[in-house]
């Protein structure tokens, strides 16, 4: 299974989320079998290392960012956010540089790793999507442990279909939101009809570790 890791907490998701939720900054896809990272640059490379991901741009302009107040740390979850975008990118000192006409997302990267307590601008759009599968994640929890939870049965049951007809929230893709809808409708037909606990457990554990990057 392809997982991600925030550049700066470290915590590990499937690779399905592109946003860390603690820290509010892009996830880079972790190596895949090979040592190679998805999108091509070996783990352990120079290029993955220290050099620029991919070649400067004839003609383009230099643009540079002094962040001589950066640790090791962010200047670490710089270079690794840049090399997911596969922007090219040079460290002098304590600057570094990128080709002009990618000095609008780096500037955002370098923002969202200045500032990650900062709120994405779409989080005021989410209308309650973390607050849906915070809420599954707990019922499923429960039910992993006692499938005959009356509060964790009447709660999956009762969100059931909420998440038939919705849209998957901010940071969730296309894919992983089938599966967990999947998951949440297999749940609660089990539930409907009062089937094995050994049935319910299996499904709610499933489902629980589906939800548990994304909360």
């Amino acid at each position: 299974m392809s997982t991600a890791t925030c550049p700066l907490c470290r915590e590990t998701y499937l690779a399905a989320a592109t946003v860390c939720a603690d820290c509010r900054v892009a996830l880079v896809l972790d190596p895949v079998d090979g040592g190679e990272v998805a999108g091509g640059v070996a783990a352990g490379s120079p290029a993955a290392d220290e050099g620029p991901v991919l070649v400067w741009p004839d003609g383009d302009e230099e643009v540079g960012y002094d962040l001589d107040d950066w640790g090791p740390a962010e200047r670490d979850a710089l270079t690794k956010a840049l090399q997911a975008e596969r922007i090219a990118y040079e460290w002098r000192d304590d600057e570094v540089v990128v080709p002009d006409r990618w000095a609008d997302v780096a500037e955002e990267l370098i923002d969202a790793i200045d500032h990650p307590d900062a709120l994405d601008p779409d989080d005021d759009a989410d209308d309650g999507g973390a607050e849906l599968l915070g809420a599954l994640y707990v019922a499923s929890d429960i039910l992993s442990g006692d499938p005959a939870s009356s509060g964790a049965v009447i709660e999956v049951l009762e969100l059931a279909p909420t998440m038939a007809g919705r849209a998957s929230p901010y940071g969730v893709e296309g894919v992983a939101w089938t599966a967990i809808k999947e998951q949440v409708a297999a749940l609660a037909a089990q539930l409907e009809v009062d089937a094995d606990d050994d049935e319910v457990q299996a499904v709610a554990t499933a489902l629980r570790g589906l939800l548990r990057p994304l909360v």
